[in-house]
């Protein structure tokens, strides 16, 4: 797709865009094996902090710039299903350590990857029967930024 420049996840593959100039910001973590779809714009991403949530192609995602890198990934908690970026202060996660950390039971989810990093809900309580449930990693989606600051997911 002319304009558009993508790199693979571990970044060891990057694609020129038209011109020939490299990549400003990578591809990461692909889970999704649909079509590439509009998220947001980098001035909505600037204008939001660094991070977008979005609903795109019936998945609720976020897109976080991070150490000059994009990720995106699944705006649902493995653990009980609530938004890790929410649209109140108190239900915005952050990012600990390269990992997003859910702001309700402080799970943190590899923003590379999705995979838990650390203790699974360590702030949920044993509930008996039934306890804390098994860790589960996060749905991740590759994202690139076109040159027109358009950026899209593979959802």
């Amino acid at each position: 797709m002319a304009g558009v420049s993508t790199a693979s996840f571990r970044g060891a593959l990057r694609a020129p865009i038209a011109g020939g100039r490299p990549s400003r910001l990578a591809v990461r973590a692909a889970s999704g094996s649909g079509e590439w779809q509009k998220v947001c714009t980098r001035k909505e991403l600037s204008e939001g902090g660094g991070r977008v949530r979005a609903k795109v192609g019936g998945e609720k995602v976020f897109v976080q710039e991070f150490e000059g890198q994009l990720y995106c990934l699944s705006n649902v908690c493995t653990h009980l299903s609530l938004p890790l970026v929410g649209r109140t202060p108190i239900l915005q996660g952050q990012i600990v350590e390269g990992c997003m950390e859910c702001p309700l039971h402080k799970t943190r989810f590899d923003l590379k990857t999705g995979e838990v990093k650390g203790e699974w809900a360590p702030t949920f309580p044993e509930i008996p029967f039934v306890g804390k449930g098994d860790p589960k990693p996060l749905p991740t989606f590759s994202v690139r930024e076109n040159e027109d600051g358009t950026i899209e997911a593979l959802i």
